[in-house]
């Protein structure tokens, strides 16, 4: 991967790496809030708001502090909705701040890691068409053991 837009893009096109959590709801990427600030994507519908920060590298304090103005964004935008942040990046650093942080902020979040749980580099299962880390031999979705080959599918479309 060059760099975190090429995230963005795996996760605008495959969704359903995130997890159940955003099954369902509707991707808004790279939302622009009232006082300007953008978060990298919300999954949403009236009951839910699930906030998702990228790191190319690794997540920090600052990063936690992003996810939490663009909670307390959506928080102001209905008060009534369940919040969830999703902090996506290779490692934590300064752990024991950034949980004390995340546990104090009043928000829900969950942690994954690059190339563990969401991949940067992909393959396509030829069975059901999901992606999946690139060395992994066997889908995690069906266990089909075929991938699709053809590099021309994986060419963004602008």
């Amino acid at each position: 991967m060059k760099n975190e837009y090429d995230i963005h893009d795996i996760i605008r096109i495959h969704p359903y790496i995130l997890g159940e959590e955003v099954e369902g709801l509707y991707l808004k990427h790279e939302k622009i809030y009232e006082d300007r600030s953008r978060s990298d994507f919300v999954f949403s519908n009236s009951l839910v708001s699930i906030v998702i920060e990228v790191k190319r590298g690794n997540m920090d304090v600052q990063t936690l502090e992003q996810a939490i103005r663009y909670l307390d964004n959506e928080k102001d935008e209905d008060p009534h909705k369940k919040l969830l942040g999703i902090l996506i990046g290779h490692r934590i650093v300064n752990k024991q701040q950034f949980e004390e942080k995340m546990k104090n902020s009043g928000y829900e979040f969950k942690i994954k890691f690059l190339d563990k749980e969401i991949p940067t580099e992909i393959k396509l299962c030829d069975n059901c068409r999901k992606a999946n880390t690139l060395w992994i031999p066997v889908c995690k979705f069906c266990g089909s053991k075929k991938f699709i080959t053809d590099p021309f599918l994986f060419i963004p479309h602008k």
